[in-house]
């Protein structure tokens, strides 16, 4: 994945890749211009919008509730296969 500023030869250049247009703040005329953005395309050599469908990022309470799942199917598991204590 990597982004420029929007222009023809980029979109050019990487014709055959998966390109989508943004716009984003332009951090350093903030200061003089307040809302002044400028127009960038992110490239990548995968469909984004596939790969958002498909990956779910977990967060940290998504983790706490598998690693609680884990323990209870693993401490079943003890108990189950007859594991002393």
């Amino acid at each position: 994945m990597v982004s420029y500023n929007d222009c023809s030869y980029i979109r050019e250049l990487y014709q055959d890749f998966y390109i989508m247009g943004i716009t984003r703040i332009n951090n350093l005329a903030q200061r003089y211009e307040g809302g002044c953005e400028f127009p960038e395309v992110i490239i990548t050599n995968y469909d984004p919008a596939k790969r958002q469908a498909e990956v779910k990022q977990i967060s940290l309470f998504d983790f706490q509730e598998m690693e609680a799942e884990t323990y209870c199917l693993a401490e079943g598991a003890d108990k189950a296969g007859g594991a002393e204590e």
